[in-house]
Formats: structure tokens, C-alpha cells, sequence
């Protein structure tokens, strides 16, 4: 277990709730906490549980208040809660995804170079650029990724970058820094696109680029598809999330 790595997720995940008071909450506990964010992904609403006290049945009050807000939902629970997890996951009718790889990397290699990719950190202007690259791999309607972008942009640390081949976007990726670390987020190359070695590369850019802003450790949640991607970068599994989705 890495305990800066987890309290710096769940540190952001609650900040995350509280950009926007008039959509959002975040209701805590002994142990958990719930929040709504307004972002239509499962992964950004519902409940976080941190600690071994955690209450299946307080829980499962905060994730019918979620249900009350009509946005996709799920579960997530460090392993020491998984057993606490399973059984809200069974009151309410998750279903058991994928873990969540917690990754973190405090050593930076040699720079990822690829031939032809040009990449560049956006300024807010330019910020739709990057929601249509994130849409397109992500397969997913351009006004969710512009609602989260809205969201996490307000907050201190928020960064944008793009790599492109002539002139052509292929590839995006976004940065949430503090004063110690920065975290890597929505790493996104459309299907087209893949195969050539650029979300590794704007991944090792974008990290770079929080290192030289002086923080001293990087970290990350990996989808299965980039777990070997950041594992060659460097970045090591620090602990495992369980996660259960609704629907």
C-alpha cells in the first residue's frame, strides 16, 4: 500500500464534488464517502470506500441518495473494503468490474520520442481540441468529456496536452497536479490512431511536464488497456481498487 498515493485520490475525488455546489454533494463517514459530481461516468459518482469501518449500511443509504440524482454510478473499495464492498455490491445490484490499478512512478526514464508526433500542452482556449480526441477514443458524446472538462478545470493544477502528426490531433491527455505529485488522466488516442506508440508518448510528456513544475512523484488509475503501456513508462501497481458498476 502506498498511503500518498491513496489519500491523494481520494483527496481529489472529494475536491472533485465540491467545484460545483449547486449539482453536486458529497455526503462522509466513518470509513467512506459518497458525492455526485454531475459528470455522466460511473466512475465519478457513487461511493468511495477507504477504511475497514466502513458501514455496508450507511453506505447503501448514500447510494440510493446517488440513484435519486439519475447519473451513472458505481462502487469503488480499497482492499482492505472489498469484503464491505461485495456486500453493499449485493444489497444494491452492482456488478463487479475490472480493478483499478493504482500506479505510481517516482523515477522518470528516457524521454518517449516518436517520429512525426508534435506535442504541446493546450491553453484553456484550445481545450475543445482536446475534448474531440477524448470523445473519439473514448466513444462517447462530446458534451460528457466538455462537462468533466468543465469540471476539473476549475481546479489548481489542471492541465491540458495534445500531440498531433500533421497538424492532425492523435492523441490527448490531462494532468491534475498538487504540490507533490501530479496525476495522470483520460490518456486518449482514437481507435484510428493507435498503434504507433503516441499515448505512451503524451503520457511521458505530460508527466515530464508536471516533474519540471516541481513535484516529485507521478500516479495514475489504469484502464486494462493502458496497464502495459504505463508499466513500460515506468509507473509500478502501488495497490488494486475493486470496482462494481450499476446497470
Amino acid at each position: 500500500m502506498n498511503p500518498a498515493a491513496r489519500q491523494t485520490v481520494l483527496n481529489l475525488m472529494r475536491h472533485a464534488s465540491q467545484m460545483d455546489p449547486e449539482r453536486q454533494w458529497l455526503r462522509s463517514m466513518p470509513g467512506a464517502f459518497g458525492m455526485v459530481t454531475g459528470v455522466p461516468f460511473p466512475t465519478l459518482n457513487g461511493a468511495w470506500l477507504y477504511a475497514a469501518e466502513a458501514d455496508p449500511g450507511a453506505v447503501c443509504d448514500v447510494l440510493e441518495a446517488v440513484v435519486d440524482q439519475g447519473a451513472p454510478y458505481g462502487l469503488q473499495a480499497v482492499p482492505e473494503c472489498v469484503g464491505v464492498g461485495e456486500s453493499v455490491a449485493r444489497s444494491v445490484g452492482l456488478t463487479r468490474g475490472p480493478d483499478v490499478p493504482l500506479m505510481t512512478l517516482r523515477d522518470l526514464g528516457p524521454a518517449v520520442h516518436v517520429d512525426g508526433l508534435v506535442m504541446r500542452e493546450l491553453s484553456h482556449a484550445d481545450f475543445d481540441l482536446r475534448t474531440e480526441v477524448a470523445a473519439s477514443a473514448f466513444e462517447v458524446d462530446v458534451a460528457a468529456i466538455r462537462r468533466a472538462t468543465d469540471l476539473f478545470g476549475l481546479m489548481p493544477g489542471y492541465r491540458m496536452f495534445i500531440g498531433e502528426v500533421d497538424s492532425v490531433p492523435v492523441t490527448a491527455a490531462v494532468t491534475i497536479s498538487d504540490t507533490e505529485s501530479v496525476g495522470i488522466f483520460d490518456v486518449a488516442t482514437p481507435a484510428q490512431f493507435r498503434g504507433h506508440g503516441y499515448g505512451a508518448a503524451i503520457t511521458d510528456y505530460a508527466t515530464r511536464a508536471g516533474f519540471v513544475g516541481g513535484v516529485s512523484w507521478a500516479w495514475l488509475q489504469s484502464s486494462p488497456e493502458g496497464f502495459g503501456v504505463y508499466e513500460r513508462l515506468g509507473f509500478r501497481t502501488v495497490e488494486q481498487w475493486a470496482l462494481w458498476l450499476a446497470g
